[in-house]
């Protein structure tokens, strides 16, 4: 673990992503960022995989359309807490499905019904990195279209 600027990390995965994948599909990235610098203590090899499994996993599931990524910090039981937010316009997650997500090798029935690649095992991993640096993720539908993953670290003062 080390002192880290979860700004700088979101903002290198999101070029390399914008660089890599959106050319390829008809999608749009966009970063609404609230702070300018966010240290917190993480392992930065994890924190960047947890940003790869829910960037790549929105582009997988929005063939085309737009990913939003919103940072900010929050208070939560009185202690701040780096937000990580991540929608896209994607077909959504079915309501009895946004807990099993979560498990190895549970992929979501849209992923199967649409050939959506992929093996099961992002989601989980990411939940494993959220949690090992104390903090939780939760998934949802977004109130227009698509599905919402919402990440929060605890800042350690």
């Amino acid at each position: 673990l080390e002192e880290v600027d979860l700004i700088a990390l979101v903002k290198q995965e999101i070029k390399y992503h914008q660089v890599r994948n959106t050319p390829n599909h008809n999608l749009k990235i966009d970063w609404n960022n609230k702070i300018l610098s966010c240290k917190a203590i993480v392992d930065e090899f994890w924190f960047k995989q947890l940003l790869a499994n829910l960037i790549m996993n929105a582009i997988n599931h929005c063939g085309s359309g737009l990913i939003e990524i919103h940072t900010k910090t929050v208070k939560k039981d009185g202690i701040d807490h780096f937000c990580l937010t991540v929608s896209d316009e994607g077909c959504g997650i079915p309501e009895n499905e946004l807990e099993t997500i979560f498990r190895p090798l549970e992929r979501g029935s849209h992923s199967i019904e649409k050939m959506i690649p992929g093996s099961g095992i992002g989601l989980a991993i990411a939940k494993e990195i959220v949690e090992a640096h104390g903090g939780g993720i939760l998934a949802k539908n977004n109130s227009k279209v698509g599905a919402v993953f919402e990440v929060l670290i605890p800042l350690k003062s």
